[in-house]
């Protein structure tokens, strides 16, 4: 019995998600398909899985829910560059030490 749980929690879920190894369903939509708006909720929905156990080691390319783990990694990068980065102002670090 444990075998065929360990396969069904391994499987991908239909729809662009993936059964975590903790029961979460977590969403995997194409990472190019999202913008900006999509990609923090993805995240957010992500983090709310807990599909990372802080108790437990690292995971390795060897743990189930590597993949879920690789594709949040994708998604968090694209996010910070093309959505954190981009909408952030350039301005002279000086600025914050000079008195008002």
């Amino acid at each position: 019995m444990a075998v065929v749980a360990a396969l069904v929690v391994a499987a991908p879920a239909s729809g662009g998600e993936r059964v975590a190894r903790n029961g979460a369903i977590v969403p995997m939509p194409p990472i190019e398909a999202l913008d900006c708006p999509g990609m923090a909720g993805v995240i957010a929905r992500i983090d709310a899985s807990n599909y990372r156990d802080p108790d437990a080691p690292d995971l390795t390319p060897e743990h189930p829910d590597w993949p879920i783990f690789e594709y949040e990694n994708q998604v968090t990068a694209r996010e910070y560059f093309e959505c954190t980065l981009s909408q952030s102002r350039d301005t002279d670090p000086g600025v914050a030490f000079e008195k008002k």
